[in-house]
């Protein structure tokens, strides 16, 4: 009489969760022990755990980038079952626990920033430092939110104008039978000589080339620069130039890459902005690619979720500083900028 009850073979002896539920339930303890998920849970999210997952994600990115005054990184979560855009294309999603976390810009919502008067400017005041200020922002955007530079502008030039040579001779030569029409296709190209007029030459050489400062050089001006705004520039490319994205989240594909969170120009309408426009028309008539960032995840996995977390953090933490670091070269007052060493 005293022994354990007997339970109807009917009732189940493990738990499941109906309706492909699982996937999402696994994520969702996993977020909240990474403490994404906070506060309490509205009833029609916790029916519905991979959509509660996905609304969390969203005000925890926000969170992450409330700050940002330059940039508009978008994030989407998506799993087995669904397009890069969250669509279903399956009639049940599948539950072998994969997923991905992808992130992108809007061409449509892409924003053009003057950076020219302010490297030059920091060129001029402290040399190499205008240079270095540029370098760094380009090696560590491609892991971040990449951004469309005048040397970006010169690579996609040599491409896209000069069938892959240093210069417009080979297409002139292969489609111009006299001077006249030599003439008359000069007039309406971009050529090699347009970019050296409008653009210094360490704007738009590869960045392994310039000679840049130290970052030794760059931390002692970043506390005894006279000038504010340099002291400034300078803590923030040294910040950026020490965040850890080593992992490699470059989404794989075939085309033209569109995936720009900016366009940064040296003066207003420039040649990087011609350049581009012309790169996202042709693109559009062919393959191309509008994701900055593909990360993939094991829904089951504790630890690759958790990795995963820690991974955005460090590039919310660079996206942050690029965004700050955009901000002040296109917003800052570099008319009277104060040389030395105070």
């Amino acid at each position: 009489m005293f022994g354990p009850p007997q339970l109807d073979r009917s009732i189940p002896a493990r738990l499941t969760l109906p309706g492909g539920r699982a996937p999402g339930a696994a994520l969702a303890s996993h977020l909240l022990d990474c403490d994404v998920v906070r506060g309490g849970v509205p009833v029609e999210l916790a029916r519905d755990p991979w959509g509660a997952c996905k609304e969390f994600l969203q005000g925890w990115v926000r969170e992450e980038l409330r700050d940002l005054r330059c940039l508009r990184p978008g994030f989407r979560l998506y799993g087995s079952g669904e397009d890069q855009w969250g669509r279903s294309f399956l009639s049940q999603r599948a539950e072998q626990g994969e997923a991905s976390f992808v992130w992108f810009t809007d061409l449509d919502d892409l924003d053009e920033f003057v950076v020219g008067p302010g490297l030059e400017a920091l060129e001029r005041a402290y040399p190499r430092l205008g240079a270095t200020v540029l370098s760094v922002l380009e090696r560590t955007c491609y892991s971040l939110l990449p951004v469309f530079t005048p040397s970006d502008a010169l690579g996609e030039a040599q491409q896209f104008y000069w069938y892959g040579e240093e210069n417009e001779a080979q297409v002139l030569a292969e489609n111009c039978a006299n001077d006249e029409e030599r003439k008359a296709m000069l007039d309406e190209m971009v050529t090699r000589s347009m970019f050296d007029e409008a653009f210094p030459k360490w704007a738009i050489e590869w960045r392994t080339r310039r000679k840049c400062l130290s970052m030794n050089a760059v931390t002692k001006l970043a506390a005894n620069a006279r000038s504010p705004l340099v002291r400034k520039v300078a803590a923030c490319v040294r910040e950026l130039d020490q965040v850890d994205v080593s992992e490699n989240f470059s989404p794989e594909f075939d085309g033209w890459f569109l995936a720009y969170s900016a366009v940064l120009s040296w003066k207003p309408g420039d040649l990087t902005t011609r350049v581009f426009d012309d790169m996202v028309n042709h693109a559009m008539e062919a393959e191309y690619v509008d994701l900055a960032g593909v990360c993939p995840i094991d829904l089951y996995d504790w630890h690759s979720v958790s990795e995963w977390i820690d991974a955005m953090k460090r590039r919310f933490q660079g996206m942050r500083l690029l965004d700050t670091l955009i901000h002040d070269l296109s917003t800052g007052d570099w008319s009277q900028l104060k040389k030395g060493i105070r």
